[in-house]
């Protein structure tokens, strides 16, 4: 299995809410609501990911949008699920470039 996110996405892969944005979950499940807490808390599951391994790719310097490296993390991602669930070794070709003016058009 291979999980991987950022920002929100980083938080829905890894479905932490205790050690996240508290307003995240609460716009979901409603306020003071400790039930949908334990649900989406790592912490009440982390016995059961005891022993596996990880991968954490850090981008230092980056901003949080990632703007500057964004064709980075999508190379650097697409090779690890090529490569760890795949088994194989990453193709020539790569994920095609994101054209931010393309976004905001």
């Amino acid at each position: 299995m291979g999980a991987f996110g950022h920002s929100g996405g980083g938080f829905a892969a890894a479905r932490d809410a205790r050690c996240f944005n508290p307003g995240f979950v609460e716009n979901y499940d409603g306020p003071d609501n400790p039930a949908a807490w334990a649900r989406t808390s790592n912490v009440d599951t982390a016995d059961r990911l005891a022993g596996s391994d990880f991968k954490l790719l850090i981008v230092p310097e980056a901003e949080h949008t990632l703007t500057d490296c964004l064709a980075y993390v999508r190379t650097r991602c697409w090779d690890f699920l090529v490569r760890e669930l795949m088994g194989t070794r990453p193709p020539a070709y790569r994920p095609a470039p994101i054209a931010l003016g393309e976004l905001f058009s």
